[in-house]
């Protein structure tokens, strides 16, 4: 039940109970509200004896900045190849299409026809290739 405790501590908070700040702070914290959180961490330490779990606010206070950074670092990283090819994509896609491709092609193996049709493009070909007839008997042995 958040909402009846948030409504707790801030009944707490009011009577200058450091645990009660501590928790408000941690739960704005939690949810984004890194500037409330200060405020809360502020109040609690200013109370003569603040509670230790005063002292974890803090640390995590210091430290979300650094956290989210690296955590944004990492999460950009991974999609930085996949975000290029996207953008070319993209680019090509706006392109228009060529009036003309070249009908004959030669590939690593044979020549290749250019068949266009129906917003298809295909290249067809073929070629032999020897087999080794002693490959199976090799195995075998």
């Amino acid at each position: 039940m958040p909402t009846k405790a948030v409504a707790a501590y801030n009944r707490a908070a009011a009577i200058d109970e450091s645990l009660a700040m501590s928790n408000l702070g941690t739960k704005l914290l939690n949810s984004g509200f890194f500037e409330l959180a200060q405020e809360q961490c502020g109040k609690a330490l200013k109370n003569p004896k603040p509670h230790p779990n005063v002292g974890t606010l803090v640390t995590s206070l210091a430290s979300v900045e650094e956290d989210e950074r690296l955590r944004r670092k990492d999460i950009l990283d991974g999609v930085e190849g996949q975000s290029s090819l996207l953008q070319q994509l993209g680019r090509a896609a706006a392109l228009a299409t060529p009036e003309a491709i070249a009908e004959n092609w030669q590939g690593p193996d044979c020549a290749l026809k250019c068949v266009r049709g129906n917003d298809r493009v295909s290249f067809r070909g073929s070629y032999e290739r020897e087999d080794d007839l002693l490959l199976g008997v090799r195995s075998v042995l």
